[in-house]
């Protein structure tokens, strides 16, 4: 998961999730859900504040992703700095996470689990003013 740990208030914030196989064989691997990624801002204490796929919509679809030894697929979106209502959030500390629904392709059944990333602290910084 890469995030920026600073950025102006107001700006966007680029956000990017890589799932890459760092085993010597080729990953066989089951990925699915309406949106299988999604990014999430929440509060340091916890308390959510934006998820990337509330509100958005897909067809469930459920496929198979092979990734060869050092391979990787890259999951890139944007956080435009709003909560779930889309009003703009104040500057301050912030954690951004990245999941991904995935599984093993070879289980007889498909068992999806969904993959966390640990939290990365996001500051948005307040915009200056000259005139103070």
């Amino acid at each position: 998961m890469e995030v920026p740990p600073q950025i102006a208030y107001g700006e966007t914030v680029p956000l990017k999730l890589t799932l890459e196989n760092d085993d010597d064989k080729r990953a066989s691997l089951i990925i699915g859900g309406s949106l299988p990624e999604d990014f999430v801002v929440t509060t340091p204490d916890g308390k959510g504040i934006w998820y990337w796929d509330c509100g958005r919509f897909d067809y469930d679809a459920i496929y198979g992703l092979y990734l060869e030894p050092g391979e990787k697929r890259e999951f890139l979106e944007e956080w435009q700095q709003v909560n779930h209502q889309g009003e703009p959030v104040p500057p301050g500390e912030y954690d951004v996470y990245g999941t991904i629904l995935i599984g093993p392709l070879d289980q007889p059944k498909f068992d999806l689990y969904r993959l966390t990333t640990p939290p990365h602290r996001l500051q948005i910084l307040k915009r200056w003013d000259p005139l103070k």
